[in-house]
């Protein structure tokens, strides 16, 4: 599954769609690029992107995104300045600066700037990384910019599950304070039930089932930012592969998808 994410600098956060997955604003720079609290708090629920172009209050530990392009980050700066603190550090650049930035020695999660991509056209070379996004529309509505976004977890990791483990009930919190339960069945498939509201009744699991799961399962991990259901399948049974589902906008779940 792939998911969109929007970007705009402060004076055009009103036009960014409230139908986005994820937003990504500025935290350096001037008043009219530097997105203020009230902007983030805008988009509830879903991931922010935060990002440091090397302007003013500069440089930003905590920024998700460090953006390399003429009169932002140089490469060799944004891949060697520290501290760098974010769980996924991320690389923002287009095919121009793409070697620079390799060439300084970077080797993680890279935001490229395609104008025109299309999901699954071919994606530059780019080894020892991992390409999370793919901004491929620019000045939409003459106010922001669209991301593909291919990791189905950026900018959190990607849970790590234990082959040998024997999790089958995993609790979680989702973003608006709701409490969740994803447990493995007697019938061997994955269930959910959620709070409907925080601190609410609990929903029926019947209401909250995703598709049956690909093999026996071993273990069961939660990604409550996204709603992201990961199983590790019984080795024993022939395969290691994690697979994952997920919640979409109206309820359903995808189908279950191999992720290695």
């Amino acid at each position: 599954m792939t998911r969109t994410m929007g970007d705009a600098t402060h004076d055009s956060v009103s036009a960014l769609p409230r139908t986005l997955d994820l937003v990504a604003g500025y935290v350096t720079g001037s008043p009219t690029v530097q997105w203020t609290a009230a902007d983030f708090a805008r988009f509830p629920g879903i991931p922010h992107v935060t990002v440091d172009q090397a302007y003013t209050g500069s440089p930003a530990p905590a920024a998700v995104v460090r953006d390399v392009e003429p009169g932002a980050w140089t490469a060799h700066a944004a891949v060697t300045t520290s501290p760098w603190t974010p769980v996924r550090p991320t690389i923002y650049c287009d095919r121009a600066d793409l070697p620079a930035v390799l060439q300084a020695g970077w080797r993680g999660d890279l935001w490229l700037a395609i104008p025109g991509w299309a999901e699954g056209a071919t994606l530059p070379p780019a080894p020892g990384c991992r390409i999370v996004a793919v901004q491929n529309r620019f000045d939409v509505a003459n106010a922001y910019d669209l991301s593909v976004v291919l990791d189905p977890a950026w900018p959190l990791r990607t849970p790590v599950i234990d082959p040998t483990g024997a999790d089958i009930m995993k609790s979680y919190t989702t973003s608006d304070g709701r409490l969740g339960v994803a447990l493995v069945a007697t019938d061997g498939n994955v269930y959910v039930t959620e709070q409907t509201t925080p601190g609410s009744a609990w929903s029926g699991i019947a209401g909250h089932q995703p598709p049956p799961v690909p093999a026996p399962v071993a273990s069961l991990d939660v990604d409550p930012a996204t709603v992201s259901l990961f199983i590790q399948p019984d080795p024993s049974k022939g395969t290691w592969d994690v697979w994952t589902t997920w919640r979409n906008p109206d309820g359903t779940w995808a189908d279950w998808t191999p992720i290695t």
